[in-house]
């Protein structure tokens, strides 16, 4: 059965409006507070739908709580509801993927069930998609999203611990000096994110486009100022780039934040 909260309302066969039932979409795969499902090719290309309807909408509910009120606190995402596409399991055998771009999430697993890698990879996208929309685009590749994605590794993790605790630092790799490093930092500086985020928001920097080692320089700033004290004792280098005096007295002078 399809997972719905909120239907839609239809026509009935007099033309009236109506509340009963899902909307007329053949790839409609439920409906939540703030997601719209559907299936990219129709639910029987998904491999494990039941998983999906049972599952996937209500879970994912439960991680933008947990984003927006308490791990990231960055409010609603700009766009609601938020498209949820699921792509065809024969893109994924063997594997899962996620993305997200436009203020959509897109989602493919080779077999949707309950585990650590299909709760792990709907929150990590969900952290890139607020991260991205409400901060700013552009992360740092080598050290913060897209390619080792530690940074949303560790957030999703935390999106774990308060919904699916068993799964809790099962996904991602653990191993990772990067996920330890933002772990170790997420631990010892509460509230470091949300502080970081929000200046960032109200002072309207944005870091796409920029490039390294300036790119770096501006995160690790505003990294500086959510801890309240400088922390590249933390950093791991590389691939992180060392820190330069020079750059980061330079953004003191734009930002005055009393980082230094």
């Amino acid at each position: 059965m399809r997972f719905s909260i909120f239907s839609g309302k239809k026509k009935s066969d007099a033309g009236e409006d109506n509340d009963s039932g899902a909307p007329q979409d053949p790839n409609f795969l439920g409906r939540t507070n703030h997601f719209d499902w559907h299936a990219e090719a129709g639910e029987k290309s998904i491999i494990g739908v039941d998983w999906i309807f049972r599952e996937g909408p209500p879970f994912l509910e439960r991680v933008y709580s947990a984003y927006r009120d308490e791990i990231l606190e960055l409010g609603d995402a700009n766009r609601l509801p938020i498209r949820v596409v699921v792509r065809p399991s024969s893109g994924c055998q063997g594997g899962i993927a996620g993305a997200t771009g436009n203020g959509e999430l897109s989602y493919c697993a080779g077999q949707w069930g309950e585990n650590q890698f299909c709760y792990g990879i709907l929150a990590h996208e969900l952290c890139n998609l607020f991260t991205g929309e409400k901060v700013s685009a552009g992360w740092p590749t080598e050290w913060w999203a897209n390619h080792r994605s530690p940074f949303p590794t560790m957030i999703a993790n935390q999106a774990l611990k308060k919904t699916v605790s068993q799964f809790y630092r099962a996904w991602g790799n653990y191993n990772d000096p990067l996920v330890i490093m933002f772990d170790r930092l997420y631990s010892d500086f509460h509230g470091m994110f949300p502080r970081m985020f929000q200046k960032m928001r109200e002072l309207r920097v944005t870091i796409s486009g920029l490039q390294d080692p300036y790119l770096s320089h501006t995160v690790y700033y505003f990294m500086f100022y959510g801890a309240g004290r400088q922390i590249a004792n933390y950093f791991v280098v590389p691939p992180m780039p060392p820190i330069n005096p020079n750059l980061i007295q330079e953004l003191e002078k734009r930002y005055r934040l009393g980082v230094i």
